[in-house]
């Protein structure tokens, strides 16, 4: 089984559980990357929230209070992990990310 087949059978799994379900919350960070394959399963009452948003708009306004939000230098990203041999697929992921927004 590959990973889109594991991801499609944790998402029915996770749905025939609570069929009567009128909403989703993506609550965790890592969400966002099955936020695609999840929103073409459910059907068009249940409405699906992404909680990165909030998230995001929340990071923003700390950085905005500690006078720490770049506002137009373009900036670099480091790339660290307790498994060095996971920085490869955090990048993907990242640029996966960056492939949905646009």
């Amino acid at each position: 089984m590959d990973n889109d087949q594991r991801a499609q059978a944790a998402i029915n799994a996770y749905l025939a559980q609570a069929p009567d379900v009128d909403s989703i919350v993506l609550g965790c960070t890592h969400f966002v990357f099955f936020k695609q394959k999840l929103a073409q399963r459910l059907q068009d009452s249940i409405e699906l929230i992404d909680g990165n948003e909030g998230t995001a708009r929340h990071v923003k306004a700390l950085l905005e209070q500690r006078g720490l939000l770049n506002r137009g230098e373009a900036g670099t990203i480091t790339w660290m992990n307790t498994l060095p041999e996971k920085i490869g697929l955090s990048k993907r992921l990242f640029n996966r990310m960056e492939d949905s927004i646009e």
